[in-house]
């Protein structure tokens, strides 16, 4: 576990968790479905997090060491997930995004 802070406090996270202190509150409250994101949409997540961490940092909006971090994990690490901690499927198969034509 790690302890994450956010405006209400601090709140302890798994360790091998993708996510902050507000999505652990949401978990905790909200234990709707079980159902957890597809692959398609962890892969999409990452493509707009590391594109957008990777135009704030030139454009001044964000530290440029932290902005090039964050796109390289968001990038390498979400872009790429054949599975996530959020995925309840055990499938094997490599994460695709959109068609290039």
């Amino acid at each position: 576990m790690r302890i994450e802070r956010d405006s209400m406090g601090e709140v302890k996270v798994p360790s091998d968790a993708y996510y902050g202190a507000s999505t652990q509150r949401a978990v905790e409250n909200f234990p709707i479905s079980g159902i957890g994101f597809s692959r398609r949409f962890i892969w999409a997540l990452g493509l707009l997090k590391g594109s957008a961490a990777r135009v704030s940092g030139p454009a001044g909006y964000v530290d440029a060491a932290k902005a090039e971090a964050v796109a390289r994990a968001a990038l390498t690490r979400f872009a790429t997930a054949t599975s996530t901690p959020t995925s309840s499927s055990t499938s094997s198969r490599p994460a695709r995004g959109p068609r290039r034509t």
